[in-house]
């Protein structure tokens, strides 16, 4: 119970770096283009474990099996793909759309998960089934302009499809990270990451260092707090709480990212997008209510 209650602090802790996290992607995306910021704050990120892995190692002199060895580099090398993959869709739909809504649209993982656990052999209770309609249904509101012919943002497609991928990135972590060095998988998934924003840095973008230099704070954000601290929370806590609520406990992020847009970007989300997300937050708090409280609330 308490390794599980602990889990479930750092999942919440990485949602709130990770929601402010939207707010530094939002201001970065000004001034570097996708696959440069990510190549940037993913090798920020790895660069930092690396540093905390070395001063880890010579406190604590660890050594690792050859079965965590081997999950840890498993582990390390298809999450860094995922995940480059994830944060490409990601970064590169936050240009066309505001940090709110690509935290609410990011947070559709939630739903994600449970219906690939479906089709995984998993049951997914009536509670989460309850869930995931109230989140289709808030995510509809929160995207389609039924004003504009019920046309989609572009950005949100694109983020959207990043949360296919996230969704894909915490099953994998569930998968590997019980058997694995969090750290040291956490810190390969990084320089895997990099390498391959770095490729398709050098095929597609041209960037520019006096503009690098203005979103440097935004990468160095992104590289130690989200990227570096947030992932590895998100490793060692997974260890102890189902993939199920940790994807909901960290699609909590949306409301964070909401509130530090409207904080620092002024962002004001319309009538429809403000009911699109509320739903979409009652359906994160249906899902982690245990069961025992929803009885007593319809007894």
């Amino acid at each position: 119970m308490k390794n599980k209650h602990r889990g479930e602090l750092l999942l919440f802790l990485t949602s709130f770096i990770w929601g402010f996290a939207f707010i530094a992607q939002k201001l970065g995306s000004d001034y570097i283009p996708p696959f440069t910021f990510n190549f940037l704050r993913n090798l920020t990120a790895g660069l930092f474990l690396l540093i905390y892995a070395f001063v880890r190692k010579n406190k604590t002199r660890e050594k690792m099996n050859s079965i965590t060895k081997t999950a840890t580099i498993r582990g390390g090398i298809t999450t860094g793909l995922v995940m480059a993959i994830a944060v490409s869709f990601q970064q590169t739909g936050v240009y066309f759309t505001t940090s709110g809504k690509a935290g609410f649209i990011t947070s559709l993982y939630v739903v994600i998960v449970p219906i690939i656990a479906i089709f995984m052999g998993k049951k997914v209770s009536k509670k989460t089934a309850v869930a995931i309609i109230l989140a289709l249904i808030g995510l509809y509101l929160l995207t389609v302009k039924v004003e504009d012919g019920f046309s989609i943002n572009k950005g949100d497609i694109l983020i959207f499809i990043g949360s296919l991928f996230f969704a894909f990135h915490i099953l994998f972590i569930d998968h590997y990270s019980v058997k694995s060095d969090s750290v040291k998988m956490s810190m390969l998934q990084f320089f895997v990451a990099s390498l391959v924003s770095l490729f398709l840095m050098i095929l597609f973008e041209k960037p520019e260092l006096d503009l690098v230099i203005k979103g440097i704070f935004a990468i160095l954000y992104l590289g130690v707090f989200s990227s570096g601290l947030g992932y590895t929370l998100q490793i060692v806590a997974q260890k102890d709480t189902d993939p199920t609520i940790s994807s909901l406990i960290l699609s909590l992020e949306a409301v964070f990212a909401a509130l530090f847009g409207f904080i620092f970007l002024k962002e004001v989300p319309n009538e429809r997008e403000l009911i699109g997300g509320i739903l979409m937050f009652f359906a994160i708090i249906l899902a982690q209510l245990p069961n025992s409280i929803i009885k007593k609330i319809f007894k």
